[in-house]
């Protein structure tokens, strides 16, 4: 009876094996009959509409010029607007670019009429003209990734159009290169663009301590999302202390003992732009340390410029002295005996 009982066993199992294995071919054959009914996308069907509509004026009441690009340049044959035929804009094997739909056009909309009556385009860049419809035609392509910000942004609350800083038809527009030539005082790029309305943050990158503005190797946007972000300042990261650690990376930490004004907000102590004082400090030291200490039976009494060496009666608690001396970790230390930061 227990060779029996074994057998019926193997079976049941088997049973199930084969019914186990039916349900996945039948559920192959299915599959397979779904995948021959979908249409393969003929390389002949038209854009999306999200790609016919590299305008946002493409439902006007004008129509496309005869001639495209060629009978724009007929009349505006300037250099300044030639330049565009050098950039990537004009690049017509890319059905995304303005010149593979309609060329000029595309962004400035429909110039039959243009031609024929004279009458001025739909869309003209230019601090000159509304901010909105300029946008408006730039976003139809340019939108997402770090503009994603952009709507409700400080700059489009001002009413800054993109043409305000960016040149749409220059070969190389200023704002994406960097100028290191040491003989040139006054840069032609990002950060002088950034200067015309921001004039203070031109007067701190020209103090004694800075951040290297004036030598074009750091621009705004090292920094800064100039086109929104969700802080404040308009922030790359998210606090002011995550932005400076992309290139400070040393001061992260974590630390065995923080110093919590370091770890709290960079400008407790420093500015950003450029400061008077050495290392871009708010303060000369021992006046920014004495902000906070005050401690009693050591150096650290409030004093003032008047015990200076060149005073009449100098002060030997500030000559040659500095906090620094002897705190020298003061963004934070992993020393076991680090707690007053001095190792």
């Amino acid at each position: 009876m227990r060779d029996e009982g074994m057998r019926e066993g193997d079976r049941r199992r088997g049973r199930r094996h084969a019914s186990a294995i039916a349900a996945v071919a039948a559920a192959i054959a299915c599959l397979l009959v779904a995948s021959s009914r979908v249409t393969p996308v003929s390389a002949e069907e038209p854009e999306s509409s999200a790609l016919r509509g590299a305008t946002v004026l493409a439902d006007s009441a004008d129509g496309w010029a005869e001639g495209g690009v060629s009978a724009c340049i007929e009349c505006h044959d300037q250099d300044s607007v030639l330049s565009i035929l050098e950039t990537r804009h004009s690049t017509t094997g890319d059905h995304r670019t303005p010149f593979a739909k309609h060329g000029c056009e595309t962004c400035h909309g429909p110039g039959a009429a243009h031609i024929e009556d004279e009458v001025p385009p739909e869309i003209r860049f230019g601090r000159d003209f509304p901010a909105e419809p300029q946008n408006g035609v730039c976003l139809t392509c340019h939108q997402g990734g770090g503009r994603i910000h952009w709507a409700g942004s400080r700059h489009e609350s001002e009413g800054l159009a993109c043409a305000t800083c960016h040149s749409v038809h220059a070969a190389s527009d200023t704002l994406l290169a960097k100028d290191v030539r040491p003989e040139t005082f006054v840069k032609n790029n990002q950060t002088e663009t950034c200067y015309g309305c921001h004039p203070q943050v031109r007067a701190e990158a020209y103090r004694i301590s800075s951040h290297p503005f004036r030598e074009g190797r750091v621009d705004c946007s090292d920094c800064h999302n100039v086109h929104g972000s969700v802080t404040d300042s308009m922030l790359r990261q998210e606090t002011l202390n995550e932005t400076c650690y992309e290139c400070h990376a040393e001061k992260r930490g974590p630390f065995l003992w923080e110093h919590q004004p370091a770890r709290d907000d960079c400008s407790n102590c420093h500015v950003p732009h450029g400061s008077n004082h050495r290392t871009l400090l708010e303060a000369r030291t021992p006046w920014l340390c004495q902000s906070c200490h005050d401690a009693q039976f050591h150096p650290g009494t409030a004093a003032t410029g008047s015990g200076l060496a060149r005073s009449a009666a100098p002060n030997r608690n500030l000559l040659l002295k500095d906090c620094l001396n002897c705190h020298t970790e003061v963004h934070g230390s992993n020393h076991p005996s680090g707690v007053r930061f001095t190792r």
